[in-house]
């Protein structure tokens, strides 16, 4: 029976500053492709779920909108809180993190998160579609915490799907599933194995880069800068 994929943990403890860096700031292309495929298969899951015969499922899990759509998720964003101070923002191709800081948007043709100054507020009918690459280890941060929170959210979701409304109800849903979210081999039933791995992925990134924001820190003799969300 085949498995969701297994990724390499990260190991505070014996990496150096150096590979604590590498690791937060560079992933490999299997890593992205898994990304790319999961997200991509995950806004279709919850495009398709919008409109299901059991009402709209991403409402009844706690996700909220801002207004009624024809098309949800491209008309209208679904938002839910990741954290007090942090919510995000699910469209049809992307996603979109605001935190007290700015934002942290993932396409889900690229696995390359970007970040922007810029704040969404509700009602959600502007949100922003471009940012910039990560200026700072901060920045760095920021956008893996909020990329593991958003994983493990949508492996909860899957989670919550499955058992709610059972296998066949997922299985009739795949075949609507976009070439996009087929590039790595994930079995069906694995989907949220995959979110959690893709989730322990990203928090690792967080805490490869604050690593090597403490250690680069004590090197200076200063107190190191540690973004909250």
């Amino acid at each position: 029976m085949e498995t969701a994929p297994r990724i390499q943990r990260f190991s505070p403890q014996t990496a150096t500053p150096a590979q604590a860096y590498d690791r937060g700031t560079r992933t490999p292309r299997e890593v992205r492709q898994l990304g790319e495929t999961l997200l991509a298969w995950q806004l279709s899951n919850l495009t398709h779920d919008c409109l299901s015969p059991y009402g709209d499922l991403p409402r009844r899990f706690g996700f909220a909108c801002e207004r009624g759509a024809a098309a949800p998720l491209r008309e209208a964003p679904y938002y839910i809180a990741l954290t007090p101070v942090t919510r995000l923002f699910a469209l049809e191709t992307r996603i979109v993190c605001s935190h007290g800081s700015g934002s942290v948007l993932l396409s889900a043709n690229r696995f390359d998160f970007q970040q922007t100054g810029a704040i969404p507020t509700l009602p959600a009918a502007r949100l922003p579609d471009r940012g910039g690459s990560p200026l700072s280890p901060q920045h760095w941060v920021l956008g893996w915490a909020c990329l593991a929170r958003t994983f493990s959210l949508f492996a909860r979701y899957e989670r919550w799907v499955m058992e709610t409304f059972g296998e066949r109800y997922r299985y009739d849903c795949d075949a609507q599933r976009p070439r996009a979210a087929r590039r790595s081999a994930v079995p069906l039933l694995q989907l949220s194995a995959a979110l959690d791995s893709m989730a322990e992925w990203c928090g690792d990134g967080e805490r490869a880069m604050l690593t090597w924001v403490v250690s680069d820190a004590r090197e200076r003799c200063i107190m190191p800068d540690i973004p909250r969300i």
